[in-house]
């Protein structure tokens, strides 16, 4: 079904290539967006805590507090129904908390079995479970540049991370040129001037890795190995336009920085 999708989508018969890499690198990323959107849909990440595990037994243990509460509101002179909830109510305090301890316990088993094997992917998967996916960016108080005035607003957060970042990657190169004309002259490959094949792009996409994080497209790899010959033939075409035009489109050359906290 997707590469059907993909076909119709991405046809150089109904599609030409267009004459820039830019608007055929954007017809290329909106088309195989909008095939995956329509056909497989998006996945939805719902954060599941002790009790949506456990969610039968607790709203069976739940219901019944509830019903023996009613039955002792509406009869608040009968001793029986009042010592019946009271105990009723400590019992499923006692079974809700043997839910959450087995739960906690259960995750803590398996992040420790999965730091023992070195498995980093299944250690950062359980541990999201414990923390929930990542916070908002840009919301954590930082110092300014004097070092003393705590930023918490958000739009002096994000200047003082363009401040910082243009400081430290924006540094003028101390490079003597002169050392390049040492370096030995080797011959020339002009095999590899050649444009990249179609075999050569389909190995390339067939080789990506599974389960990884997609870049600013939204599009994961899966995405683009279940595209079949269509979007390969169409990948093929931009690349080559690219060596012809030695050019890149700019969302090729922009990067996403990611500031990690070193405790320091």
């Amino acid at each position: 079904m997707l590469q059907v999708e993909f076909s119709e989508a991405l046809c150089t018969d109904t599609h030409p290539v267009a004459d820039n890499v830019d608007d055929e690198w954007t017809f290329v990323r909106d088309s195989t967006y909008r095939a995956a959107a329509n056909t497989s849909g998006f996945k939805r990440h719902v954060h599941r805590d002790w009790f949506d595990e456990n969610d039968l037994a607790a709203t069976h243990l739940l219901d019944e507090l509830h019903h023996k509460h009613l039955a002792w509101i509406n009869d608040r002179n009968s001793a029986d129904k009042e010592a019946s909830y009271k105990q009723a109510r400590q019992m499923v305090q006692r079974e809700m908390r043997l839910m959450k301890d087995s739960r906690w316990a259960g995750v803590a088993s398996e992040l420790e079995a999965a730091a023992d094997k070195h498995d980093m992917r299944s250690f950062y998967h359980n541990l999201k479970k414990v923390f929930g996916g990542p916070k908002e960016a840009g919301t954590t108080p930082v110092l300014g540049k004097d070092g003393t005035t705590l930023l918490t607003r958000q739009s002096d957060i994000m200047n003082r991370w363009v401040e910082h970042f243009n400081e430290v990657l924006n540094q003028p190169s101390s490079f003597d040129a002169s050392v390049l004309l040492e370096i030995p002259q080797r011959p020339t490959d002009t095999s590899l001037a050649v444009p990249p094949s179609l075999h050569e792009v389909h190995c390339a996409i067939k080789s990506l890795t599974n389960v990884k994080a997609p870049g600013a497209d939204c599009i994961p790899p899966e995405v683009l190995k279940c595209g079949g010959m269509p979007l390969v033939h169409r990948l093929e075409h931009l690349f080559s336009l690219i060596w012809r035009e030695e050019a890149v489109p700019q969302e090729f050359k922009d990067a996403s920085i990611l500031h990690l906290y070193k405790k320091k």
